[in-house]
């Protein structure tokens, strides 16, 4: 039978284990940034996005309220979790107008 010290010793490792985990889990976050969305699929809980590399990922997101409001050729950035799941979705500033390059209007 063991002794209480190695039972307080096995649960504080089991501990430690657990919280390096969290950190390695959380260390290996992928982010895409200037992505295009290509396809939703609410049903599926998915999204397609085209890298500015030119690759097409397809991949599932941590919660449906992501998709909410995308649409196909909108410019995000994508972050993975660990598992290659999309966790966070943030939309390109679609307010900014571009820049006239053009003489002014009236000259």
């Amino acid at each position: 039978m063991p002794n209480r010290t190695s039972l307080i010793l096995g649960a504080g490792l089991v501990l430690i284990l657990a919280v390096a985990r969290g950190y390695a889990e959380e260390a290996t976050i992928i982010t895409f940034t200037g992505s295009t969305i290509e396809r939703i699929d609410p049903a599926n809980h998915q999204v397609t996005f085209r890298t500015l590399e030119g690759q097409s990922w397809s991949l599932q997101v941590t919660k449906e309220d992501l998709l909410r409001g995308l649409q196909p050729g909108d410019r995000v950035s994508l972050e993975l979790d660990a598992n290659d799941r999309v966790k966070n979705i943030v939309r390109a500033d679609q307010g900014a107008q571009p820049t006239p390059t053009g003489p002014a209007p009236n000259e």
